[in-house]
């Protein structure tokens, strides 16, 4: 007897948290250069008035477009450089000197743990030909009941 799970929807994920680090190696800001985050169409600008690193939280969603613009300041912009993080602390961009003026990357946001794939898990998995399937094979003698739990690999 074939078996069948269908999906209706799934629910979306919570946001995670992007970081973009700026640097400026003598210390003193960037001198009025900014970094523009654009998240689904909506554009942030950032930049540092003095010191030498600042960290900015960006919120984001699971496959979101992101896009990165640097526009530079008149002088100095040799002691600039910056960095995208995803929500796990791993660079998703980093530029350094020399540094192009405009959009410097293009990317799509991914907060899934896993790889956002649909998961199956049959109970019990007697009987089943493949208990992680939407759509197993039961050959059982006597009636059985079965369960079934769907989840987004990364979102249990």
């Amino acid at each position: 007897m074939q078996l069948n799970a269908v999906v209706n929807g799934i629910v979306s994920p919570a946001p995670c948290i992007y970081t973009l680090n700026l640097f400026d190696t003598f210390g003193d800001g960037w001198d009025g250069a900014t970094v523009t985050v654009t998240v689904n169409g909506v554009p942030m600008v950032y930049g540092m008035a003095n010191g030498t690193n600042i960290s900015y939280a960006i919120n984001v969603l699971d496959g979101q477009s992101i896009q990165i613009s640097y526009q530079p300041s008149l002088l100095f912009n040799a002691e600039h450089a910056y960095e995208l993080l995803d929500g796990n602390g791993n660079t998703v961009f980093a530029d350094t000197p020399p540094m192009a003026s405009g959009v410097t990357f293009n990317g799509f946001a991914d907060c899934a743990p896993g790889n956002g794939s649909i998961i199956y898990a049959w109970t019990p998995a007697t009987g089943l030909n493949n208990a992680g399937i939407a759509n197993p094979i039961a050959s059982v003698s006597t009636t059985s009941v079965y369960t079934v739990t769907i989840y987004q690999d990364g979102y249990t």
